[in-house]
């Protein structure tokens, strides 16, 4: 079937407008075979994830799937972004030969910059050619008066009066949900207002932003041996919110991600690796 979604792809691209309202019938004339028996059953086959193959294609296209109706046989399509996934990447390797990114933090320095803002509707995210999807905007749980509720978790440790900080463990943390992750590993990448700004990897990408990863702090992790990096990320969201910025989620699902984490730290450099973040 995969030669069928990639046709499937290449009339999306060519597609005018930002919605298509299709019916499964016309899906099958566009891909010129019939869709298997789950496309017709199950509501997980037409999500935007891209392990599947014909998620992909249409998302490599710039477009995202909402609203199936199984008793109507209807689907419909919305675009996220006007250019195809290589399309994107191509302009940032022109955006590379021409020098504008680099290693160094200053404009005028032949180091490498972060990459520029992805557009307000996008839902795609291409790093180095590898596709990031949005997952979710982070929006830590608030106060009566609408800021962040924070807290010192580590003075609730049993021991604290023993025990040493780690280096990330003084707070404060906030608490916040991520809805929409599946139970799978891959890398995930966080932006602030557009720009990458962290890439870790996960075995299981659901706990990693679980309650009992980056979402939920307990006092434990706070001290020598505890989980700092779950410490770290918290605090530096919580940070981001406080001071206005939008922070987003993305995540490429894959086995063995450690190598592309590495090749897309090494590349890319984003800030809070640089501050002693590990994955």
């Amino acid at each position: 079937m995969a030669g069928s979604y990639q046709r499937l792809r290449q009339y999306l691209e060519a597609l005018r407008g930002n919605e298509w309202r299709a019916t499964f019938d016309q899906i099958e004339k566009v891909i010129g075979a019939d869709l298997p028996p789950s496309a017709r059953k199950y509501p997980a086959w037409w999500s935007n994830t891209i392990s599947h193959s014909q998620a992909l294609a249409w998302m490599k296209a710039g477009w995202i799937t909402r609203n199936v109706i199984f008793a109507e046989r209807s689907v419909v399509f919305e675009r996220k972004s006007r250019g195809s996934l290589p399309d994107i990447e191509s302009k940032r390797q022109v955006l590379r030969r021409r020098g504008m990114r680099g290693r160094g933090s200053n404009s005028g320095s032949t180091g490498h910059s972060p990459p520029q803002p992805m557009p307000a509707d996008a839902h795609i995210l291409v790093l180095l050619a590898q596709p990031f999807v949005w997952v979710a905007r982070i929006q830590p749980e608030t106060r009566k008066d609408g800021a962040p509720w924070t807290d010192m978790l580590q003075k609730r440790y049993a021991n604290a009066a023993q025990e040493r900080l780690n280096r990330h463990g003084a707070g404060p943390f906030c608490r916040f949900d991520v809805d929409g992750l599946p139970d799978i590993s891959g890398i995930y990448a966080v932006t602030l207002n557009g720009r990458l700004t962290y890439v870790g990897i996960a075995n299981n990408l659901k706990q990693r932003w679980g309650p009992q990863g980056y979402g939920r702090i307990s006092p434990r992790n706070c001290y020598v041996d505890g989980q700092s990096t779950n410490c770290k990320i918290n605090h530096v969201i919580l940070q981001a919110v406080q001071q206005e910025q939008i922070v987003d989620l993305w995540i490429h699902e894959m086995e063995g991600p450690r190598a592309l984490e590495k090749h897309l730290i090494h590349e890319l450099d984003p800030p809070w690796n640089d501050q002693g973040c590990t994955s």
